[in-house]
């Protein structure tokens, strides 16, 4: 297991912290272990690239670490009431689509790229940024600036990861299309 892998693992250990912390209400400790796990992200890739150390376990583990990081924060704050409930389905059902879609490709024999396009790593950053600033704004009452901009990053988050999803659809779709719907 290389540096990169091990990053991504820590990612994916700091996940049940941060739904724990979320769900005490230790908002400072979460964000915190919150903070470091989503720069994690960025710093096991960076590695990863520039030391050409790309894992085919990297490449599962890295997404897989990212998605339970969000979609556990996102779900914990929205069992407070603090991430609305229509945002949790647009960004769980894009996820879920997403699995859908390449589990389709694969049952109809016509594996799709994994690999996620602008719109998908907007969407993980706005909702990395979104989750961030709800939990400093929620360890800083103070900070009205914060708690200000968790509205705004709200509809971000909305809008990316909708088109995100429309996105991954439409590649379901031209998949469908060009499989004629059916096994071969």
């Amino acid at each position: 297991m290389n540096v990169p892998n091990l990053i991504s693992l820590g990612r994916l250990l700091a996940v049940p912290v941060t739904l724990w912390l979320i769900l005490e209400q230790h908002y400072g400790a979460a964000f915190c272990v919150f903070a470091a796990a989503a720069v994690s992200d960025a710093v096991d890739g960076y590695i990863a690239r520039t030391f050409h150390a790309q894992t085919p376990l990297g490449f599962y583990l890295d997404p897989a670490a990212d998605k339970a990081l969000l979609v556990t924060t996102i779900l914990a704050l929205a069992s407070q009431g603090l991430i609305p409930l229509w945002l949790v389905a647009v960004t769980v059902g894009r996820d879920l689509l997403i699995v859908m879609a390449i589990l389709s490709a694969l049952w109809l024999a016509q594996p799709m790229a994994m690999q996620p396009n602008l719109l998908g790593k907007a969407s993980t950053l706005a909702q990395a940024l979104l989750l961030g600033a709800l939990l400093a704004a929620l360890a800083l009452p103070q900070q009205a600036l914060l708690s200000a901009a968790v509205p705004w990053l709200i509809m971000l988050v909305a809008c990316i990861t909708a088109a995100s999803g429309l996105s991954y659809l439409w590649r379901w779709i031209a998949l469908i299309r060009v499989t004629g719907g059916a096994r071969p």
